[in-house]
């Protein structure tokens, strides 16, 4: 390789690390753009040594990055200034250039396919270690054709390809991840669920596990409950003025339902936990049932649904009822069942709180009305009020202003917008963390009576906002950009 190219790296490099960016982030950020052009192997392979657990010295000398240029960085690691070694070893590779143009580098043969046990523990916690450190809400590591496993991690709800393993040791991977989920190691044919509880950097975690056997092999899905990022409280997850008083007229009334509705990953969980606060803050006795547990609430009584033993979200919703609670929590519902016993529990003088999974407050009151052994009166006299949410990327402060095209400035009354830029600092994605976009609707009298006659074209009338366009007036705000409205709502 060119002492010129290696130069150009260090110094980017260099440049990185002093801006406070992690070992590993700068090089997946020196990666894709292109620092060392030609060359993406020795990268790779790079990076793949830090995700094992490997020193960044150590990486570069199995490379064959030998001599008085590796003492820079061996020096600079070990005194904990690597980024002004590193710049002063771009010094010397650039006034080198005259001398040697070219230093031999090249991935060891097999190298990834010699991980020991111990490489794979450092793998798989480094892998850990990362995505609770870049607040990741999944880990995946997929099997691809060819000779690769591909790890992923979703951060703000989009999957960024973190490393690639060799599948030779994918089987190890699956092991060790297995092993601390207490699940069937030796079970390769059926696919499997388990939980991992875990602490990373004074963090604590909880993994829920899922394998899946594919044609190429396993695949591996971590979800991240990190119980210390969980914030409770309508004052603290971001609730706009006209939606925080709609949720607190919903929590004033004595009795009746609250449903929290949205796709899976959208924060549903973080509202109903929030609106269980305000129960708890005024002294009732809130029951759950939920499947699984993921926040642990002081004066809850909370009930960990598991099919295995009998313990069905109805039988649990059964006992829960005979508990003497105010107001009853139910993350899931499985049957109609399910949904009849909790209007039930509404009618009886109990608040409850549920969670459905539709798109949006409209999608909600078509399936509820869909289900013909619901009577729409009945749900109609009970229901207080939807709560539908999305979560969309934020912009990072680098961002930059852009003209709208003009049927788009005449459809959605949109004039100069921000678009993502991308900088060190947001890992050149031009998004920084996610905020939320809710429709929070209270139902009227005229809206109960719409639904209990199941006059669809009149609730489609009275339900007159959407997410869609709450979406677009943080586009204006320049909190988000119109190609992330794009993404989450598939139109604009």
């Amino acid at each position: 390789m060119e002492k010129k190219i290696l130069a150009d790296f260090f110094r980017h490099f260099a440049k990185l690390l002093g801006s406070g960016t992690p070992i590993r982030d700068t090089l997946s950020i020196c990666r894709k753009q292109n620092y060392m052009s030609g060359h993406e192997d020795l990268m790779d392979f790079l990076i793949q040594c830090l995700n094992s657990g490997k020193d960044f010295g150590e990486s570069l000398e199995k490379l064959g990055f030998r001599g008085e240029y590796l003492n820079f960085v061996t020096r600079g690691e070990s005194a904990g200034n690597l980024d002004e070694t590193a710049a002063k070893l771009a010094d010397v590779l650039a006034s080198d250039c005259s001398s040697e143009t070219c230093i031999q580098l090249a991935v060891p043969v097999q190298e990834a396919g010699k991980s020991s046990e111990a490489d794979i523990i450092r793998m798989v916690n480094q892998w850990i270690s990362d995505c609770v450190e870049r607040h990741a809400s999944d880990l995946h590591i997929i099997p691809v054709p060819g000779r690769d496993a591909v790890v992923k991690y979703r951060v703000n709800g989009v999957l960024e390809e973190a490393a690639r393993i060799s599948r030779e040791i994918l089987p190890m991977v699956t092991v060790r991840i297995k092993s601390m989920a207490a699940l069937e190691v030796a079970e390769r044919r059926l696919p499997q669920d388990g939980r991992i509880q875990i602490r990373v950097n004074g963090r604590e975690c909880d993994l829920r596990i899922a394998t899946l056997p594919t044609l190429l092999g396993e695949k591996i899905t971590a979800r991240f409950i990190q119980k210390t990022d969980v914030l409770i409280g309508l004052d603290k997850i971001d609730f706009s003025g006209r939606d925080f008083q709609a949720a607190m007229e919903m929590i004033g009334k004595p009795y009746g339902m609250i449903f929290v509705t949205g796709a899976t990953g959208q924060g549903k969980s973080t509202t109903c936990y929030s609106l269980l606060q305000e129960y708890l803050k005024k002294g009732c006795n809130v029951v759950t049932v939920e499947l699984p547990i993921e926040y642990v609430m002081s004066g809850a009584t909370q009930i960990h649904v598991d099919p295995s033993i009998g313990l069905t979200p109805l039988a649990a919703l059964r006992s829960a009822m005979r508990s003497d609670p105010d107001v009853i929590f139910i993350s899931e519902f499985s049957d109609w069942l399910t949904i009849e016993l909790a209007i039930k529990a509404a009618q009886t003088g109990h608040v409850v709180i549920g969670v459905f999974h539709a798109k949006s407050v409209l999608e909600l009151l078509e399936t509820l009305l869909s289900m013909e052994k619901l009577e729409p009166s009945l749900i109609a006299n009970v229901l207080n009020g939807v709560i539908s949410q999305a979560l969309v990327r934020k912009l990072c402060d680098c961002k930059e202003k852009v003209k709208t095209a003009p049927g788009m400035a005449k459809k959605h009354k949109l004039g100069t917008v921000y678009q993502a830029k991308g900088c060190d600092k947001c890992l050149s994605s031009g998004y920084l963390g996610r905020v939320p976009v809710r429709e929070v609707i209270v139902l009227s009298h005229e809206l109960k009576e719409a639904f209990a006659a199941a006059d669809r074209d009149r609730i489609k009338k009275l339900v007159t906002s959407s997410l869609h366009e709450r979406a677009l007036e943080l586009v204006r705000d320049g909190v988000t950009s119109l190609e992330e409205v794009q993404r989450v709502f598939g139109v604009i």
